[in-house]
């Protein structure tokens, strides 16, 4: 989405640029070129950015809360949503492979926020409770849809078996006008 909507956008304007470029005219040519350069050098750090979110080397070595921050800062920067992340509890190092697979339940959610829900503020919480489960909540505050009439989609069923592939669950939740809440049960016990 972040490619599409940031990093498209931008080369879709260089091409402009360079369509526009009348090759008689070496002073608006030069300043085309130099604005092309420009948007080109921002997309590729915008790139190398996202393709640091969606590395799996990223939660290796800093965890599934950094690659989250990370994930929304990216989204943030957008400016079309509001993102806001609270982690409580005493957090723990989960196996790496546990970790990937919660950051891409996490990312799923998002995923789907921001195609479905035309939400502007999305909260997600993260509760590392003394019991030994890791408890994650994403509530936005979109357009919401009927569950029920929901269950076979993909995004919904790939979070769902993603927490079961972990031993957890996940319940859905959404009223019509009022947003979504994504509740996300793990157990982290066996990590120990």
């Amino acid at each position: 989405r972040e490619i599409h909507d940031n990093i498209g956008q931008k080369l879709s304007l260089a091409k402009l640029y360079l369509n526009m470029v009348d090759p008689n005219n070496t002073v608006q040519t030069k300043e085309a070129l130099k604005e092309v350069v420009t948007i080109i050098t921002t997309s590729l750090a915008d790139l190398r950015d996202v393709s640091r979110s969606l590395s799996s080397d990223l939660i290796k070595n800093n965890g599934f809360i950094k690659a989250v921050e990370n994930e929304i800062n990216q989204l943030n920067k957008l400016n079309r949503y509001q993102f806001k992340m609270i982690v409580t509890g005493d957090a723990v190092f989960l196996k790496a492979e546990k970790e990937l697979v919660i950051f891409r339940i996490i990312q799923e959610s998002l995923n789907n926020i921001m195609k479905h829900a035309e939400a502007t503020h999305v909260e997600i919480k993260i509760y590392f409770s003394l019991e030994g489960i890791l408890e994650i909540t994403i509530e936005d505050n979109g357009k919401g849809f009927h569950v029920n009439a929901m269950q076979a989609s993909n995004g919904l069923n790939n979070i769902q078996q993603r927490a079961k592939l972990l031993n957890g669950e996940a319940l859905i939740s959404s009223v019509l006008g009022q947003g979504t809440i994504v509740h996300i049960k793990i157990p982290y016990y066996d990590n120990k």
